[in-house]
């Protein structure tokens, strides 16, 4: 499988050097660290934390309303406004 995923990449892949070079370390750390149940776990965390950012933001747009109110509309609980909020600060800095 990983001797198929490396054959696939292109030619002038900056990582395919590396990956060929180091092939037997590759192969150990997929087979011995890899844990897709817990990489498909935060890959879903993820996606949630963004949704729910991108909720915010948009009734905060759509209704005038302040980071507090969207999240009370929305009923964020407690434990995930200072995260949200945090990240409003963030993205709005930039």
């Amino acid at each position: 499988m990983i001797d198929a995923a490396i054959s696939e990449l292109p030619d002038d892949s900056i990582i395919r050097p590396f990956l060929i070079a180091n092939k037997a370390e590759v192969k150990r750390m997929f087979i011995t660290e890899y844990d897709e149940e817990r990489a498909r776990a935060e890959l879903q965390a993820e996606i949630k934390a963004e949704t729910r950012f991108l909720d915010i933001v948009n009734v905060m747009k759509t209704f005038n309303v302040t980071a507090q109110q969207a999240m009370d509309a929305l009923k964020v609980p407690e434990l995930e406004r200072a995260i949200i909020e945090e990240l409003i600060a963030q993205r709005s800095d930039k």
